[in-house]
């Protein structure tokens, strides 16, 4: 397994994750149980902490894409635009679970202001991860890209407004 296969293997891990423990730890809200809570803070801190070596990972993916015949570069440099920005929210997110982890260790309850907290940036986070595994995805998918994309060629520019108008 080289780098570009931990890359694969590693970038679903925030993406899906950051939505389970974000369900998990509405569970124990609603329940008050908070064993929940202490588990989604742990895979928050897990899930953010693959982005680490995720990341960086992604270079060594992009270099052998690269070298394929019709690499959409275009889509490759969107991709790794939207990667920064997620990375930097997943670690966000993962110092807030490792606060939460440290803070509330002994305690009770964990407070509602953190709760809340906790809950709008992991939300907000789940906005940039799955933007960026989409952009991943169209890298080597042709078949979630729009067909006027899959027309123009590898190095169609990225647009935003035509999502699902492929008619």
């Amino acid at each position: 397994m080289d780098s570009g296969h931990l890359h694969l293997l590693l970038n679903h891990l925030p993406v899906t994750g950051v939505l389970v423990a974000l369900a998990i730890f509405g569970v124990g809200r609603l329940r008050g149980n908070r064993q929940f809570q202490q588990l989604a803070l742990a895979l928050v801190l897990l899930f953010g902490l693959a982005t680490i070596p995720a990341y960086p990972t992604g270079a060594s993916a992009e270099d052998v894409v690269k070298r394929l015949p019709g690499a959409p570069k275009a889509l490759i440099e969107a991709h790794e635009e939207a990667a920064t920005a997620a990375f930097v929210v997943a670690e966000l997110l993962a110092g807030l679970g490792l606060s939460g982890l440290v803070r509330f260790r002994k305690s009770a309850a964990i407070p509602k202001s953190f709760a809340v907290g906790l809950l709008v940036l992991a939300l907000s986070a789940s906005g940039p991860l799955s933007w960026t595994g989409f952009l991943g995805g169209k890298i080597r998918h042709p078949e979630i890209r729009s067909t006027s994309q899959i027309a123009e060629g590898p190095d169609a520019e990225m647009g935003t407004g035509s999502h699902g108008n492929d008619d």
